[in-house]
Order: structure tokens, then sequence, then C-alpha cells
């Protein structure tokens, strides 16, 4: 689908659905919209800026150009990239178990590319 359309038209009724959605789960489940503290707004719009608009756009901008399989693939690399920031911003601790399993994942994403970069768009 994201061939032929460019980006805008492709995210906006996405990322609008999502928050309509979300919206409406707020109001069935009653939780309230205001009354946090202003740095739960910050960090509520900080995880709306970075992961969402930024880094999920982006994977999105790449379905235009890269096969589904490779960036679906490189999706995985998520979770290593929020362990490192969890340990540069919140100094969360990083064990033996973590970095063992981001040296895997991170292999499987450069072979996975590896073995796509002869795909194109259509295959």
């Amino acid at each position: 689908m994201r061939k032929g359309q460019d980006l805008l038209s492709y995210v906006f009724p996405v990322y609008s659905t999502a928050g309509i959605t979300v919206i409406l789960f707020c109001l069935i489940f009653r939780e309230p919209f205001f009354g946090y503290s202003s740095s739960t707004y910050l960090f509520l719009f900080l995880l709306a800026l970075v992961p969402q608009l930024i880094g999920h756009t982006t994977f999105n901008w790449a379905l235009k150009y890269l096969p589904a399989s490779v960036v679906a693939v490189t999706i995985l690399g998520e979770p290593v990239g929020s362990t490192l920031l969890a340990y540069s911003i919140l100094g969360e601790g990083l064990t033996s178990l973590k970095m063992i399993g981001g040296i895997f994942i991170l292999s499987g994403i450069l072979i996975s590319a590896w073995h796509g970069r002869g795909e194109t768009r259509e295959t």
C-alpha cells in the first residue's frame, strides 16, 4: 500500500485511528484525561514525538523503498534502542543477559538485511 501512496496520506489516518481508539478506551474505562503532573504530560508528549512520530513514521517511510520483510525485521531493534536509552537516561543497569540479547537481535537484523539486499520492492 505504501508503494503508491505518499507518507502523510498513509500515516495520518493510521495515527488518527489509533488516537481515537485510545480516547474511546479512556472514556469506556473512565480514565481521566487531566489532573496529571506536568512532568507526566511532558513524558507523554515525548512518547508521542520520538517513538511514534519520528520512529514509527521512519519505518513507514522506509516501506516505500525497502521490502516489508527487511523493515519488519528492523523493528526488532526497538528493544535494543530502548534498553540503551534506559541505560543512558534513567541509569538502568545493563546486564550480561541484556547485552547478549542485544547482540543476537542486532546480528539477526544484519543477517536479514544482508540476505534481503538483493530484493526489490516488488518481491
